[in-house]
This record gives structure tokens, sequence and C-alpha cells, in this order.
């Protein structure tokens, strides 16, 4: 018996699930980063998230009817603006009392 209580003939189907799952997970990181790059493309030097969001909204034709949803579509958007700035893509600076962002030159072969 296996290590982990699998017999030998099963572990086979593992690596493979394994493989699956790897590959699954590769294709969604580089959804989330094509989108973020998306987001990116969007933004304007000095853009606030109320900025990107109405681009967003427009070019991406996100249809909001409700609170909820908008909430959603707020969060997933804040998360790609704070991935951006996370990496260097995008600087965040107050102007005027406001959060503002500015676009850095990026280096997508590290993206």
């Amino acid at each position: 018996a296996h290590a982990l209580g699998i017999a030998a003939s099963q572990s086979a189907g593992i690596v493979e699930n394994l493989a699956e799952l790897a590959a699954l997970a590769e294709k969604n990181i580089r959804y989330f980063k094509d989108k973020a790059r998306e987001i990116y493309e969007l933004a304007e030097d000095n853009s606030t998230m109320d900025d990107i969001f109405k681009k967003a909204k427009a070019v991406m034709r996100i249809n909001i009817t409700t609170p909820q949803r908008y909430a959603v579509v707020i969060r997933m958007l804040r998360s790609n603006v704070e991935y951006l700035e996370y990496k260097g893509y995008l600087t965040k600076v107050i102007d005027d009392g406001y959060i503002k962002y500015r676009k850095n030159q990026p280096d997508w072969t590290s993206f």
C-alpha cells in the first residue's frame, strides 16, 4: 500500500488528476492576468477607481441592475487594480484629495 493509503494502481489516476488540476490552475491564472492587463489598457493616467470602473463597464458591456451586482463587479475591479499596483504597473497617488492611479511602463514579460 502507498504511504497515503492508496494502492499503487490508483496512484497513476491521481497524477493525471493533479496534472489536470495544474493545467486548470494555469488556465485560471492566465485568465485573471489577461483581465488585469485589459484593465490596465483601459486605465488612463490620473484615473480614479470610478473612472476605471465607468470605462470598464462600457467597454466590457457589464450590465449592473442590482446593488449586489455592483458590489461584485467593483470588488473584482478593485482586485485587478490592486494587483496591477502590487506588480508595479500602476502607482497610487493623492491628487486634490482623491486617490488616482498613474500608469507605469509595463514589462509584460514578467507579468
